[in-house]
């Protein structure tokens, strides 16, 4: 945004030398025309764009001049569009909402006007709006009303300006708008009350209060523009001139990231709309007309317009075989490149020469983009050729893997199978052998192997048969005796008895004798019973440990069987894999040595854009 000019009032003749070499310092490094008119009111129209541009927010201030503050209010900026909304929401009453419309549209109507009475006629009829608008937290009419205040003649006053203000400013920090919104309020209407100062020459407090600007707003170029106005007025010309250069440098930024995103559009908005172009609308700045001259000297002093150059070698990068290597980027790149050739070539600015390292630089950028995806493209063809190889190495890389897993899993399958089987043969056995020892220990328990109970039992046998032949012994006595005295007859019972028993005690020792060699013989039965079950327990014993032992030999040949065919194959994978490798290796090296010929040939034919 370039601010209209001021009227240069007559001066000393000694400074009228300086002053004519500061206008022409606008025109000749900048193309400015100083004393012409200059449309203020569309060129912010035109800079609203910039909030669309895709940078940085310290990038898209938009410059409100002090000459030309009340135009910034008119058009709908990202700000004003903010500010719009929140009076939507909170105007609850609609006759509210009407009367900040008749209030927006009459300031419009007396920012647009040209002619004086009718400035007067809409500055009285939106003071008379904003008088009968009683809505306490609309802090926007405050804004309108502290710069009609400061602005229009009829209606100036210093005091009731800075009074609206700051009310203004009290009111956005209470209010519930984003913290961004408040910050970017607080730094406008902190700029409108330096403006206030500077218009009363207060230098001391307007340079305070712009200062106080950055405090809001650090990278605020517009609180640095009037900084340095008030620090030249101020006499404190070496901070002007510093922050001039912050200012020059802040031009050359913006352009720079234009060049960088391709934005034609944008560049050359920026071209047009140089903060630093400001500098030579504010008379004051003639004071320090010299120390511009020497910081913009080493921006117009090139030896050759390098923007010819670049034309000159875009058109012989057009005329090589290189399409194969343009990417979207690198065709964007050189459309820009044409587009500022074309509009800028025959332009000597400073904005134009000082970028001429920054336009060499982005050509070079170009060729080296151009060579890297030379690069890229052989290095892609390299890739290709080498596929089967790298197939061939995958495969015996997954083979080699796959056959190394399949021998520790061999491994622990032959191992588990190895314990289960053992485990089954030996429960098997010990199934047997426990069968055996429970019938070894339950051998005293039957009655057949019982020497007790087999005397125990013949003896019972013993006692009925020793009774039988005392009763036939006793009768084959008396059978063979005969009584012939009644007399005799009780001797003769006794003998008869006597008889039986003495033929009853011979059988019951016949029968004891003979009961206890059957009972010894039981016990030696009993005994060859146990030993032949511990035989046989002994027999399974050695089956079990010779079971085991086969079981376990042939897991070992299994085992070994199998490793030596899954480790054969492994070594024949290894073999082919290094094999593989190393004929990669070597199409590998055969491949870059010509790719290395073929890129420096390429970089040689490139080669002459560079110089």
């Amino acid at each position: 945004m370039i601010e209209i000019i001021e009227k240069y009032n007559p001066v000393v003749a000694e400074n009228e030398s300086l002053q004519s070499k500061f206008i022409k310092l606008g025109k000749e490094y900048f193309g400015l025309n100083i004393k012409g008119e200059f449309d203020y009111i569309n060129s912010v129209k035109d800079s609203i764009k910039i909030m669309s541009y895709d940078v940085q927010a310290d990038l898209k201030e938009i410059f409100i001049p002090y000459s030309n503050a009340p135009v910034y209010w008119i058009y709908d900026s990202w700000l004003l569009n903010q500010v719009e909304d929140y009076m939507k929401l909170n105007f609850l009453r609609a006759k509210y909402f009407e009367l900040h419309k008749s209030i927006k549209e009459n300031y419009t109507k007396w920012v647009v006007t040209k002619l004086k009475n009718e400035k007067e006629y809409y500055a009285n009829i939106t003071i008379n709006f904003i008088e009968r608008d009683v809505f306490k937290h609309n802090f926007f009419k405050f804004i309108l009303h502290g710069i009609i205040l400061s602005t229009q003649p009829s209606f100036y006053n210093f005091a009731k300006a800075l009074n609206s203000f700051n009310t203004a400013k009290e009111l956005i920090n209470v209010s519930r708008m984003s913290d961004n919104v408040k910050q970017e309020l607080n730094y406008i209407l902190t700029l409108y009350i330096g403006f206030a100062h500077l218009k009363e020459k207060e230098y001391e407090l307007a340079n305070i209060t712009f200062k106080d600007a950055l405090e809001i707003k650090s990278y605020g170029i517009t609180a640095k523009f009037y900084t340095a106005l008030t620090e030249i007025n101020l006499n404190n010309e070496e901070q002007a001139v510093e922050i001039c250069r912050e200012i020059l440098n802040y031009d050359f930024n913006r352009l720079t990231v234009a060049t960088a995103n391709n934005n034609f559009g944008m560049f050359n908005f920026f071209v047009k709309n140089g903060i630093f172009n400001n500098i030579f609308y504010k008379k004051d700045f003639w004071k320090i007309s010299n120390q511009i001259e020497l910081m913009i000297q080493p921006y117009h002093s090139a030896a050759e317009n390098e923007l010819s150059l670049i034309q000159k070698k875009i058109t012989n990068l057009k005329e090589k075989n290189i399409n194969e290597y343009l990417s979207d980027e690198i065709s964007k790149s050189i459309s820009f490149m044409e587009r500022v050739v074309q509009a800028y070539t025959d332009t000597n600015t400073v904005y134009i020469i000082g970028l001429y390292p920054e336009f060499a630089s982005k050509f070079r950028g170009i060729i080296d983009t151009v060579v890297a995806n030379m690069r890229q493209s052989i290095a892609t063809e390299i890739k290709t050729k080498l596929t089967s190889f790298d197939n061939a190495i995958k495969e015996n890389e997954e083979a080699e893997k796959r056959i190394t897993t399949e021998i520790e899993n061999f491994k622990l399958k032959v191992k588990d199978a190895l314990v289960k089987g053992i485990q089954s043969i030996a429960s098997t056995y010990d199934e047997q052998i426990k069968l055996l020892e429970s019938r070894i220990a339950f051998i005293p328990f039957v009655e057949k192997y019982n020497p007790n109970r087999t005397f125990t039992v013949n003896m019972s046998y013993n006692f009925v048969i020793a009774f039988v032949v005392m009763i036939i012994g006793s009768m084959a006595y008396y059978t063979n005796r005969t009584v012939a005295d009644i007399n005799e007859l009780n001797s003769f019972f006794s003998l008869v008895l006597a008889s039986g028993l003495k033929w009853g005690l011979i059988s019951f020792s016949v029968g004891t004798l003979i009961s206890l060699v059957i009972s010894g013989l039981v016990m030696i039965e009993r005994s060859d019973e146990k030993q032949k079950l511990l035989r046989k327990t002994k027999s399974y014993n050695a089956h079990k440990n010779k079971a085991i032992a086969e079981a376990k030999e042939y897991s070992e040949h299994r085992e070994k069987v199998m490793l030596d065919n899954l480790n054969s194959n492994l070594t024949q994978h290894k073999k082919r894999l290094a094999e593989c490798t190393e004929q990669r290796e070597n199409e590998l090296q055969r491949l870059n040595n010509e790719a290395a010929e073929r890129i420096q040939k390429f970089e040689e034919h490139l080669s002459s854009l560079l110089d």
